[in-house]
């Protein structure tokens, strides 16, 4: 700032004084108001730079979460497709031994077919050793008990062929029971793997959000007190801040100029100090509305945050 040389002298003494003063007084005022825009202006700063830590955070625990989900659903794919192969490999092993079994008591090579023979071997065979020292009654009584023998056999091991196909298809569905019991505590341990990140990513956001909006509140807080800190400065050191003032402005200012300054000086002080306290309503007037912009974006964050995490959540539910 160039400073003025002027005299106040002859005629003109008095109004060049109260130019003086008011010109002094104004630079005072602007001095004030450049301090309350950089309050806010830094205020705002803050908040802007917070909001994007914020945003960002955000965005990086949305990525984070939408990567486990990748690879859960990688892992429940995996195994789907195990639990495919082995029920798939189920049935044609139970449709092998359905064919095997129906050719086999077809061509007569099953268990029972076999027992019989070897029953109807083993009563020829008891027949034809007895010969003509056998009597009737060990000859029907070896052969009684042979037959017995067999029945009881087939009795024990003897399906009919329905029972087997029955049983076959049992087995199958135990290994489809199996591997849906698999698949389904797979994907209840992973929706409770996601759950508990989602948890945490909401905790660590809200407890950045939380550090953030406190941060702006002391900020804010220690704002407005410089701000009364100021005003009380110049309420109370008044004619020091305004002689610093016309020494700024000024660059020679004679005794007779120096009283008559200071004599107008005190009698607007009481305007002066009102102007001030304006700036100070203006001033918390900007920094509510810097902190509602920054509760506004943070609302977006959580917004957005939480929009993801739900369609995250359903996509379990499908």
């Amino acid at each position: 700032m160039q400073k003025e040389t002027t005299a106040c002298t002859g005629v003109y003494a008095y109004q060049c004084i109260q130019d003086k003063v008011d010109n002094v007084i104004e630079q005072m005022r602007r001095n004030v108001e450049r301090q309350k825009q950089e309050c806010i202006d830094e205020t705002g700063a803050y908040a802007d730079e917070a909001a994007k830590e914020i945003a960002n955070l955000s965005a990086d625990l949305q990525k984070s979460l939408a990567n486990l989900r990748d690879e859960q659903t990688l892992a429940l794919n995996e195994r789907l497709n195990q639990a495919r192969e082995d029920i798939e490999d189920a049935a044609a092993e139970a449709q092998d031994k359905i064919h095997d079994e129906a050719e086999a008591r077809v061509n007569g090579e099953s268990e029972a077919s076999q027992a019989r023979a070897e029953a109807q071997n083993d009563i020829k065979k008891i027949y034809y050793e007895s010969g003509a020292s056998y009597d009737t009654y060990s000859l029907k009584q070896s052969i009684t008990e042979r037959v017995i023998e067999f029945e009881n056999f087939v009795k024990e091991n003897e399906q009919s062929f329905e029972d087997f196909v029955a049983q076959c298809d049992e087995e199958v569905e135990t290994i489809i029971g199996e591997n849906r019991y698999g698949l389904d505590s797979l994907s209840k341990e992973l929706f409770g793997n996601w759950k508990a990140a989602a948890s945490e990513a909401q905790a660590a956001l809200s407890g950045e959000i939380v550090a953030k909006m406190t941060e702006l509140d002391d900020l804010i807080k220690a704002k407005k007190q410089y701000m009364d800190d100021l005003i009380a400065t110049l309420s109370e050191d008044y004619i020091i801040v305004f002689w610093d003032t016309v020494e700024e402005v000024y660059d020679l200012v004679n005794y007779y100029e120096r009283q008559g300054l200071i004599w107008k000086a005190l009698y607007q002080k009481k305007e002066f100090i009102n102007s001030v306290t304006v700036a100070r309503d203006w001033l918390v007037a900007g920094l509510a509305e810097v902190r509602a912009n920054f509760v506004q974006e943070l609302n977006g964050s959580r917004a957005l945050y939480a929009s993801t995490v739900k369609e995250e959540r359903n996509s379990y539910q499908e």
